[in-house]
């Protein structure tokens, strides 16, 4: 099951060559969705990344299964920024909940 159904679903407006042959009435996002969009997906890159980071801790160093931990978490992250309409902008904030996640997670002894 896909966690996507929890992401609120931002409906782009078309550009000027992307028109149909009707007009399209959209309206953007707002500062505040923006803000709630951006801190849901950074706690939910966080988590992803707390969970994969505790296993790339017990893995050994530069093994298949260490670069696994570092590397699956990165499509689902790029799949709810798109499905969100997050655009390019909110990266380096998710690269930052990624690293962070990661270092904690490695740190976590259960």
């Amino acid at each position: 099951m896909s966690f996507f159904f929890l992401l609120p679903r931002v409906q782009r407006c078309p550009g000027p060559l992307d028109l149909p042959i009707g007009f399209k009435v959209c309206f953007p996002m707002d500062l505040s969705s923006h803000i709630a969009t951006a801190a849901g997906i950074f706690f939910l890159t966080f988590l992803l990344n707390l969970f994969f980071g505790y296993f790339r801790a017990k893995a050994r160093k530069y093994s298949l299964k260490w670069f696994f931990c570092i590397h699956l978490p990165i499509p689902a992250i790029f799949a709810a920024r798109i499905h969100s309409g997050l655009d390019y902008r909110y990266i380096p904030f998710f690269v930052l909940a990624a690293v962070l996640g990661q270092i904690f997670g490695g740190k976590l002894e259960i």
